[in-house]
């Protein structure tokens, strides 16, 4: 069951990212100072259920496996934009992923 929520928990808060992404490339089109469209709502929603998810998880599992899942996020997001956005995929990003990857070996071990 951890394991379920602690994954639901990555895949929210990414797509919620994206989603706010897209209503903030939407609101430049409509040339609105604040704009609130259908995909920042549900963007904010979705950080409401990730932070509801987070405290239940913080009760459950000790801090240095929640930092672990949290870290995760990064290369989610990254991925997600990558398929949802076609965003191209740099160096950059591969590196700072990997960078991610290794801190969460060592900050395990």
């Amino acid at each position: 069951m951890i394991i379920i929520l602690s994954t639901l928990l990555v895949l929210i808060n990414s797509l919620a990212q994206i989603l706010l992404k897209l209503g903030a490339m939407r609101s430049r089109e409509s040339k609105a100072i604040l704009s609130i469209n259908i995909p920042i709502l549900i963007g904010y929603f979705l950080f409401l259920v990730t932070t509801v998810l987070s405290v239940y998880l913080l009760k459950v599992i000790p801090l240095k496996n929640f930092t672990l899942i949290i870290a995760l996020n990064y290369i989610v997001t990254l991925l997600f934009s990558y398929i949802i956005l076609k965003e191209k995929l740099s160096r950059q990003k591969f590196l700072a992923s990997f960078m991610i990857i290794v801190g969460v070996i060592v900050f395990n071990l």
